[in-house]
């Protein structure tokens, strides 16, 4: 959980280019998304709006999130409503825009 100075402290979300569906050689994806935690009482959901292009040519330009999306501290606080009581957590992305270009 969490990656960098926040490993251990945060839970860590990406969204990552599919090695599969990967653009051609010198293509770009662009994508504008929102990834989110949801809060299983519906109150407080954690949510973080990101835009990226992303590209085959590095493993950096492949992927894009936040190192710091929800404190560990908060994931496992009862009050706060993350994890329900089977301690299954539910993450959403939506896509804004997704468009690819030369």
């Amino acid at each position: 959980m969490g990656d960098g100075s926040e490993m251990g402290r945060s839970l860590a979300l990406y969204l990552i280019l599919d090695k599969e569906e990967s653009p051609q050689p010198n293509r770009k994806v662009y994508a504008k998304f929102k990834l989110r935690v949801l809060d299983h009482r519906r109150i407080n959901h954690s949510e973080k709006q990101l835009s990226h292009w992303f590209t085959t040519k590095n493993s950096k330009d492949s992927e894009w999130g936040s190192n710091e999306f929800v404190p560990l501290m908060d994931l496992y606080d009862p009050g706060c409503g993350y994890l329900n009581n089977d301690g299954t957590l539910i993450v959403h992305v939506e896509f804004a825009v997704v468009s690819e270009v030369n």
